[in-house]
């Protein structure tokens, strides 16, 4: 079994900046005849900036993203921008 989500986190705001991270989460079940396992991973996917001129978003590779559909993968980050 695999369960894959996305998860956001504002790790600086203050009342003109905002800073969130974006990570996929996953996690992963497995049993053997004798055992059974659980294994989890957080990956980050994006950084959003959020600014008085607007929010932008980049990759881990520092491309920049479009911030609505990237908004229409991580629903949760609506409300951290809004």
């Amino acid at each position: 079994m695999k369960m894959t989500g996305f998860r956001t986190r504002t790790v600086f705001a203050d009342r003109k900046l905002a800073v969130i991270v974006v990570a996929s989460g996953e996690l992963r079940a497995g049993r053997t005849q004798q055992t059974c396992g659980l294994l989890g991973s957080v990956k980050p996917i994006a950084v959003v900036v959020r600014g008085v001129d607007g929010s932008h978003a980049v990759d881990m590779d520092a491309k920049a993203l479009d911030i609505d559909q990237l908004t229409a993968q991580v629903p949760e980050l609506r409300s951290a921008l809004y």
